[in-house]
């Protein structure tokens, strides 16, 4: 299994407990310390409980129990393959779109903001630190949304827009800078909500507007 993987890519490992030379618990050490992360499915039998535990601590994805009924098992361990590997390609597919956000986001010319559900800012980019006139990201992280608006009533306004139809496309909006002084931005701004309408946070693209108008 170790040749094999050196010399070809898998989507996943399947591994008994007991077996010659090395156990399964020894062979996920070593591709771990190793630094190969691919999804490991431990298959113990009965009375392998800590062995589970082991596997769980030592970087195995799954853990799958092979004693029972052969279609009941095999239909479990199918779930289970399944389910590991769809979730290391994504989280691989997140990495690579998180770096490529991670520029995009601060290279911008336009301001960006994300707000959490606790309605504070989270994550700003450079651009939104000048056109605010704040020093640094972390003079804005934290800060409530809320306090930006010349008018607290039309951030409320805004949400509720929001939840409505998910998005608020090049609206005209009066901020305070750092100073205190207000400006003029157009503002697109859309929510992200979770499976049962729930928001998670809200993002923004900004311009200041205030000489053109």
């Amino acid at each position: 299994a170790l040749e094999k993987l050196k010399k070809e890519t898998y989507d996943a490992v399947i591994s008994d407990y007991k077996m010659p030379s090395k156990d399964g618990l020894e062979l996920l050490k070593e591709l771990r310390q190793g630094g190969n992360n691919i999804p490991f499915v431990m298959f113990t039998g009965k009375g392998r409980e800590e062995v589970a535990i082991k596997a769980l601590n030592y970087g195995a994805d799954q853990y799958v129990n092979k004693t029972g009924d052969p279609e009941t098992v095999y239909c479990e361990l199918e779930h289970a393959l399944r389910r590991t590997v769809e979730r290391k390609k994504a989280e691989t597919a997140l990495e690579t779109l998180g770096e490529k956000y991670r520029r995009l986001f601060e290279s911008a010319i336009d301001g960006i903001l994300i707000n959490g559900s606790d309605g504070k800012i989270s994550s700003v980019n450079r651009a939104a630190v000048n056109i605010l006139g704040y020093g640094s990201p972390k003079d804005l992280i934290g800060k409530p949304a809320v306090e930006l608006y010349a008018n607290p009533e039309v951030r409320a306004r805004l949400l509720q827009e929001l939840m409505e139809n998910g998005y608020v496309k090049e609206r005209e909006l009066t901020w305070k800078k750092g100073d205190g002084t207000l400006i003029e931005i157009l503002a697109s701004i859309t929510v992200q909500k979770d499976e049962k309408g729930k928001m998670l946070r809200t993002e923004g693209i900004i311009r200041d507007v205030t000489e053109r108008k």
